[in-house]
């Protein structure tokens, strides 16, 4: 291969400080398991160390429980690299198998939730404010294939990230396994190698073993640079999707009692891929993660959000359901307590008035609206109209204005109901 410019050490210093990784005074908690990539992470974090102002690195290593004396002598090794450096040395271990079963998840999945589960325990009890794993480059293009052929929506194609929730970095997600390897061999450091990597036991094994062998034989040796690097381009074009998500939520989310509740009519007035996206970010704020969610869940979501459908459910991982309510009653409508600037009056329309109907971006004569919904002119004056302070909130039984509309931050409801004169 290529020989870099600059050192794997420097490199992984300017993408740390390129994605914000770390900052003065952080305590870096890295896992290291003892394979060439965590301890080449390991290596370059302590030589960092003074250059990004980190304090003393915890070296925390995590024992699976599945590979016997192997599982021994990976601890065993890591504890000592962790005691020739000076290092805080702190370790864990779960019983995976039985974890898995009990929950019915495939070995990996188990896995990987134990250590997670140890590392952000680790993290709490030594006062570290980051957890730094050693994912590389072909991890990452590795992770993207994974969820492509797993039915991943767009935004899963970012594959891992730079940084993740609860302070998790990859400081080496830049760089390749040859890069890592040729780092260790000039450095003269030894690693342990996994023999449950070396065989096609699960899906990444496959993948890894089978699968990029033969793309790189086909197309180039680096292919995995080449899927990397649109993971890249992903996830900058989801940081701005995430921009027009919460946008969209802060128009179509309700209040509801329990879960959360959409507005449909506003939800139909988006482009479909922004709502696409809108619901798999309720069904994610309902669960409390994406985890096990997938294009082919949304999907039934997406077609009852378009339709009308009055009573179809369409039912969700981790125990979630969708209900399509039947159509709302326009006698009655909800708004934020807090938007509202009291005394609420009730008058009629006058020359003149104004108002934001729900769902649009400004305002608009209620002249206008009245012609535009199809209301007689006789009818006009007719039409109770709630106003606060300032200006219209609701003209009764036609549309609320958006600015007292409700949204995921109200914390109090108003409930205001057009009765019938008796």
């Amino acid at each position: 291969m290529t020989r870099p410019s600059r050192s794997l050490a420097d490199r992984s210093a300017e993408y740390i400080r390129k994605h914000r990784l770390t900052g003065r005074g952080d305590h870096v908690l890295a896992a290291v398991s003892g394979g060439p990539d965590s301890i080449a992470l390991a290596d370059i974090l302590t030589r960092l160390q003074d250059q990004l102002e980190l304090r003393p690195i915890t070296i925390a290593h995590f024992d699976h429980r599945l590979r016997g004396s192997e599982s021994d002598a990976d601890r065993e090794f890591v504890e000592e690299f962790a005691r020739s450096r000076g290092l805080p040395f702190t370790c864990g271990t779960a019983d995976v198998r039985s974890f898995g079963q009990e929950r019915g998840m495939s070995m990996e999945m188990a896995a990987r939730e134990c250590r997670h589960s140890f590392l952000k325990d680790a993290a709490r009890k030594s006062g570290a404010n980051r957890i730094a794993l050693g994912h590389n480059l072909d991890d990452r293009a590795e992770e993207v294939l994974m969820r492509l052929l797993r039915g991943s929506g767009p935004a899963g194609l970012t594959g891992m990230l730079p940084a993740g929730g609860e302070g998790i970095i990859r400081p080496l997600l830049f760089a390749s396994r040859a890069e890592i390897a040729e780092y260790l061999a000039e450095r003269g450091l030894a690693y342990r190698v996994d023999s449950s990597n070396l065989e096609p036991v699960c899906q990444r094994n496959a993948l890894r073993l089978r699968v990029f062998p033969i793309l790189e034989e086909v197309f180039h040796p680096e292919v995995s640079r080449t899927i990397a690097r649109y993971a890249e381009l992903a996830a900058d074009e989801e940081d701005w999707w995430d921009d027009q998500v919460r946008a969209a939520l802060d128009r179509c989310l309700r209040a509801a009692e329990s879960g959360a509740a959409l507005d449909l009519a506003g939800l139909r007035e988006l482009h479909p891929a922004l709502v696409r996206r809108v619901l798999r970010r309720v069904v994610e704020k309902v669960r409390g993660g994406a985890g096990g969610i997938h294009l082919v869940h949304i999907e039934p979501l997406f077609a009852m959000a378009l339709r009308d459908m009055p009573g179809k459910r369409v039912h969700l991982p981790g125990e979630i359901e969708a209900l399509q309510r039947g159509a709302p009653d326009p006698r009655r409508a909800l708004m934020d307590a807090d938007k509202v600037r009291w005394p609420l009056c009730v008058r009629f329309w006058k020359p003149g008035d104004r108002f934001r109907p729900l769902g649009m971006r400004g305002s608009k004569k209620l002249q206008d609206f009245f012609t535009d919904s199809g209301v007689p002119r006789e009818q006009r004056g007719k039409i109770p109209i709630l106003c606060d302070r300032d200006k219209i909130c609701w003209v009764a039984g036609l549309r609320l204005d958006d600015r007292v509309k409700t949204g995921p931050r109200t914390l109090r409801v108003v409930s205001v109901r057009l009765s019938e004169e008796k």
